[in-house]
């Protein structure tokens, strides 16, 4: 085994999204970054469907201009069918009001060479085989083979972004949480399919079948990539078209828009489990990406979400801690803490979902949520928090779903209408009761620096986060529970515009409940 010929700041293993996202986005920074991936690029893979709050993730990456000038389908929204009504629940795209359906092998390839263009030394083909320690146990590199050629790469950090195969865990047998469902998603592609009409042409559709749901995202004004997701044990694992065919007759809107179409490629079977690893994502030299950290039931398309947070995240927080910025182990219980908190608010959110539907195949009696007591609910809702909340009970408050009352009850509780007030100077605002002030590592931009944060004992509502010097983390430090609004606009030494500010600050912090005024 040769040695590579020299040492690089960070080394990802993996070229899918997160890998690139994170390499790129280091390199871009001024940092040493080496990739490696093992397959021939472009390759085919599912999870076709981008969420709008990417786009900002992909901006940064320099590769939005490039997308939105492409050929790829502009998705302004998602169609669901859920549920025992017939009538559909469309979801809009948050700001900027739009993502993309993407066919994976063009846009992965795109964030690829996209890092390679930023200054990343990627390795094609070239295999990641053994982690490789240095004499107090922590990871220094990864030992690569390259056709028959093997050697080490030496690396201050390795970045674990070899998704699904988890290479870093299965290296070091780190433990993983799973949801106890092994789960199947059989994925094909059709030509000539139709479309859905009006404002959800270029729609992903979500529709629930009798023991599974579907997926239906236009690719191309001729291609249409299909799935269907369910238990392992309810698919046929022989001829995986045959249960996708059978799923399909069970649909009506999905059926529909098929019953002219052919098969462009046969459905191909992919066996899953929501997971996450549980053991740091970050310790003694690696850093856990996407879906090598955590994998998310695919009902909401948050996969390359996912992998595009967590790599932004990490690449921000490894740029500071290779700055000298930030302590590593600072920066390490950060990165653990808001991975977590995403991992846990998406799969609840799934898991709700799944829940109050009135489905009578076996899927659904495994995850019906029907009897859930009020604990139970109460848990539920703290993953979900404030803005998951209010989205379950506008859905009942719009009979496109049902849910349980101990549920319901809980979400009530928890929902949070934030709106700007104006608060009179001799007001007094505290913060209020289970909220706490603490400082904690910021992302902002794509940097992390040091802040502070509002957090919510129970994540009853909004968690904002202030970067220290800022005029909000200024404004946050002055509430004490003694000076009044007027006093702590003349401690900060507010001008006009800022005084507005301050007043509206208050005011909105307090319509959110994180702070009371009295």
């Amino acid at each position: 085994m040769s040695d590579s010929g020299g040492s690089v700041d960070v080394l990802v293993v993996g070229g899918g999204p997160a890998g690139s996202c994170a390499a790129g986005l280091l390199a871009r920074s001024g940092v040493s970054v080496a990739l490696v991936e093992g397959k021939k690029f472009p390759r085919e893979h599912i999870g076709e469907s981008l969420l709008a709050m990417s786009m900002p993730y992909l901006r940064d990456l320099g590769v939005a201009e490039i997308i939105e000038a492409g050929d790829f389908v502009r998705k302004p929204g998602a169609v669901f069918r859920w549920g025992g009504r017939k009538e559909e629940m469309r979801l809009g795209m948050p700001r900027p009001g739009y993502a993309f359906q993407v066919s994976r092998d063009k846009f992965d390839e795109l964030l690829l060479n996209q890092a390679e263009k930023a200054g990343v030394r990627v390795l094609r083909e070239t295999w990641a085989k053994r982690l490789h320690f240095d004499a107090g146990g922590r990871v220094d590199g990864v030992v690569v083979q390259e056709g028959t050629s093997v050697r080490h790469l030496a690396a201050s950090y390795v970045v674990d972004a070899s998704g699904l195969f988890q290479f870093v865990p299965k290296a070091l047998g780190l433990p993983v949480a799973d949801d106890g469902h092994t789960r199947a998603a059989v994925c094909a592609y059709f030509s000539g399919a139709d479309r859905a009409g009006g404002p959800s042409r270029d729609d992903i559709i979500t529709e629930a079948a009798e023991n599974s749901w579907l997926w239906f995202i236009p690719l191309s004004d001729d291609l249409t990539s299909v799935g269907m997701v369910t238990d392992a044990d309810l698919v046929e694992h022989r001829n995986p078209q045959a249960s996708l065919d059978a799923a399909i007759g069970e649909t009506e809107l999905v059926r529909r828009l098929l019953s002219d179409a052919a098969v462009a490629r046969r459905g191909r079977l992919l066996r899953y489990t929501n997971h996450v690893v549980d053991a740091p994502l970050w310790d003694r030299g690696y850093v856990l990406v996407g879906d090598s950290a955590m994998f998310v039931d695919p009902l909401f398309s948050t996969g390359v979400h996912g992998a595009l947070m967590s790599a932004s995240h990490a690449a921000g927080a490894l740029v500071a801690v290779l700055a000298g910025e930030i302590a590593d182990d600072v920066a390490a219980r950060w990165y653990d803490d808001e991975m977590r908190r995403h991992y846990h608010r998406v799969d609840e959110t799934v898991q709700v979902l799944y829940g109050v539907h009135p489905g009578r195949g076996e899927f659904w009696r495994r995850r019906d949520l029907s009897a859930v007591d009020r604990d139970d609910a109460a848990a539920i809702c703290r993953h979900l928090g404030a803005v998951g909340a209010k989205f379950f009970l506008k859905a009942q408050d719009n009979e496109e779903l049902w849910l349980p009352e101990a549920l319901a009850d809980q979400m009530t509780d928890f929902r949070v209408d934030i709106s700007v007030a104006q608060t009179p100077d001799s007001a007094v605002p505290r913060l209020a009761d289970e909220v706490t002030r603490r400082d904690s590592l910021v992302f902002r931009k794509g940097l992390v620096s040091p802040g502070l944060v509002l957090e919510h004992q129970r994540n009853r509502t909004v968690r904002p986060a202030y970067e220290h010097g800022s005029f909000m983390a200024e404004l946050i430090g002055a509430v004490d529970g003694r000076a009044t609004v007027g006093e702590i606009v003349e401690k900060l030494g507010a001008g006009s515009s800022e005084r507005a500010l301050c007043v509206s600050a208050i005011g909105t912090l307090h319509t959110a409940g994180l702070l009371t005024v009295g």
